[in-house]
């Protein structure tokens, strides 16, 4: 992993904590390791994601690689862009645009592209969600149905041996 300019994401615990929430193959952590370092192994994705500070420039090659960069995030669906920057920690509150809108696309990727070259911990600490994949079920709990736990099997008689035939003698 080259050396960048900015922190590791090891050194930043809501990052540290976001990883720990998420299994090597989910959707989010497989787009933030594309748009940092390409295509990789699955399982070492985290660890390699661990260990970055920055994205270095190759040299004279810095705007055709920054184009790169653009071009995997704005490849990205809106929400699975917003879902990538959440599990990187990257502050996209409408109140840090100097606009205090919404931000579009464009906007996102421009803030990712800044923190990708100098990562940096947010100041703030952000609420435990708990698991970010139960999120959708979150409040589901209370309004489910309860099921009858196991139907009891019927049991049927044991089946009864007819009596042993007596020998007949012979007389």
């Amino acid at each position: 992993v080259p050396k960048g300019k900015g922190v590791k994401l090891s050194a930043m615990p809501n990052v540290v904590a976001n990883f720990k929430d998420v299994t090597w193959s989910d959707p989010d952590l497989n787009s933030l390791h594309n748009v940092v370092f390409g295509q990789g192994r699955k399982k070492e994705y985290k660890a390699n994601l661990l260990k970055f500070n920055g994205v270095v420039y190759s040299e004279g090659k810095e705007e055709a690689e920054k184009d790169k960069i653009r071009l995997k995030m704005y490849k990205l669906k809106m929400e699975a862009l917003k879902a990538t920057m959440d599990l990187a920690d990257i502050d996209r509150s409408a109140d840090s645009f100097e606009s205090k809108k919404a931000p579009g696309k464009e906007e996102l990727c421009e803030r990712f592209l800044e923190w990708l070259e100098n990562p940096e911990a947010k100041d703030k600490k952000t609420p435990k969600k708990g698991k970010r994949k139960s999120a959708g079920s979150a409040g589901k709990g209370s309004a489910k149905k309860e099921t009858p736990t196991k139907k009891a099997k019927k049991t049927t008689p044991a089946k009864k041996t007819p009596p042993a035939k007596k020998a007949v003698s012979a007389k």
